[in-house]
């Protein structure tokens, strides 16, 4: 049997706790379609499924470097940062003070807020080959992000809702629900996102080309 690469082992282990951080987390919501309806749930699925095609591919010896893998992998990477930073930034302040430790230190929120993110940028800092992305790629990556936007405003018209135990909402997050800061509101958040998240794909695209600069390339275990 041939030997495979180490990135192949830890990615199959990524896998494994990528599907246990969205089980837990799934598993304690008495409504298992409201939590697979949150940003977090989904960005972690995305990074699941992309990874499973990855560890596919790899076990079967398939090449990893075409054009179509490296932008959906970047995608996924932006898309799943954003999780990281919208989280820390935006959510854990006001978890923090209304005492939520519990939570916020429980397996299934490090898992899918922590361990998946910074994973998936480690496995491109040390296994993806640099500079193959090009100037227009981070403008195919806002599509999941919108896509997400879509299908929430969706969920909320057909009946949805998301609650914390003690209050509902039909929205997962403050920041794009009109009920709480209008439609108005909403348009300036979401457009404030998507500037953020484009912004953040091109200094990603940057740090991908300074990386291929400094000659580092893929490691030889990501191949």
């Amino acid at each position: 049997m041939k030997k495979q690469p180490l990135s192949l082992y830890l990615r199959m282990i990524f896998c494994l706790l990528c599907l246990m951080g969205i089980i837990v987390i799934v598993s304690k919501n008495p409504d298992p379609l409201s939590s697979l309806s949150y940003y977090t749930i989904q960005s972690n699925l995305l990074c699941l499924v992309v990874m499973g095609i990855i560890v596919y591919r790899q076990w079967q010896g398939k090449s990893l470097d075409s054009r179509c893998m490296h932008i959906v992998k970047s995608g996924t990477l932006m898309a799943i940062l954003l999780t990281f930073l919208v989280f820390n930034i935006v959510l854990l302040p006001s978890m923090i003070e209304q005492n939520m430790t519990r939570y916020i230190t429980g397996l299934g929120n490090i898992l899918v807020h922590y361990f998946t993110p910074l994973y998936f940028l480690l496995d491109y800092l040390l296994f993806d080959p640099k500079g193959q992305l090009r100037k227009t790629d981070p403008l195919w990556w806002p599509a999941f992000p919108i896509y997400y936007f879509i299908y929430a405003n969706i969920y909320a018209a057909c009946g949805g809702t998301y609650s914390d135990g003690e209050t509902y909402s039909r929205f997962p997050y403050f920041f794009i629900d009109p009920d709480i800061i209008g439609a108005g509101g909403v348009a300036i958040a979401v457009a404030l996102i998507i500037a953020f998240y484009i912004g953040l794909s091109y200094a990603f695209v940057g740090l991908d080309r300074l990386l291929a600069s400094r000659g580092l390339k893929a490691s030889k275990t990501g191949k």
